[in-house]
């Protein structure tokens, strides 16, 4: 993951057509680091919460069925 985005400043540098917008550069790093952080915060809550509604779930079904 790290080597791609160095590998991409790189080919920024050495490219002389277009200058190396060290800034936005930063911006872009900062939003794809949010996302992965918002990707890994959904997965934990997924993982989290997933079998507590499977518990629910049974057992809301356990008592229909022996309520009725």
């Amino acid at each position: 993951m790290f080597k791609k985005k160095i590998d991409r400043a790189f080919d920024a540098v050495r490219d002389q057509d277009e200058p190396f917008d060290e800034e936005q550069y930063r911006n872009n790093i900062q939003m794809e680091m949010e996302q992965g952080d918002l990707l890994a915060l959904i997965l934990g809550a997924y993982r989290f919460f997933l079998p507590l509604f499977i518990g629910i779930i049974l057992i809301i079904v356990l008592l229909i069925t022996v309520g009725s």
